[in-house]
């Protein structure tokens, strides 16, 4: 989460992708640990907002843009993101933005609920879960998307987590295609 942190404070594009060596939670930059996290596993917060979600089992995409002052949030969201569905697209899985299939929910887990800017196949399942941090020079997404089974029981780390997981059916190398499509921001 420190390195992710500075790229945000360096405020030039900047990218990484990679994976958790065993199960942590991360929780949203205002999300309250003992509401959120069971204690089960680590957990770390992240410099975004967002809701908790269990790693491990997923591909994590951090990512750092410069922003013009006055950005609006969706071109924002828009310029980080399509890097994420042209990777997605490569490996088989057509992609785009929850916007009108977003839903709530009042726990604590990522993967519950939908929100506007999360990353949804064409069946409106959703594939990746993004929170994003906005400064007056430059913009944070941190991406997680599941793989694999999770190494815990998503509700055993997360309060109140359902433990059913969606895989989106990827073909290839996800994160080699994450890799090329993120080293040109």
């Amino acid at each position: 989460m420190a390195r992710d942190a500075e790229m945000l404070a360096a405020g030039v594009a900047a990218a990484r992708v990679y994976t958790w060596e065993g199960p942590w939670v991360t929780l949203g930059r205002f999300q309250r640990p003992e509401r959120s996290a069971t204690g089960a596993v680590p957990y770390t917060i992240r410099p975004t907002g967002g809701k908790a979600v269990l790693h491990g089992h997923d591909i994590v995409v951090a990512a750092a843009i410069p922003v013009e002052e006055r950005a609006a949030l969706g071109d924002i969201y828009r310029r980080i993101v399509a890097p994420l569905l042209r990777a997605a697209s490569r490996c088989g899985v057509r992609a785009g933005f929850a916007a009108s299939r977003r839903t709530e929910t009042l726990g604590a887990d990522c993967f519950a609920a939908k929100g506007a800017f999360d990353v949804v196949d064409v069946f409106g399942q959703k594939i990746a879960g993004c929170a994003l941090r906005v400064t007056d020079r430059a913009a944070l997404l941190q991406a997680s998307i599941p793989v694999g089974t999770p190494l815990v029981l998503p509700s055993s780390a997360i309060q109140g987590a359902s433990d059913d997981v969606y895989l989106p059916p990827f073909q290839g190398d996800l994160l080699a295609a994450l890799g090329d499509e993120y080293s040109v921001l």
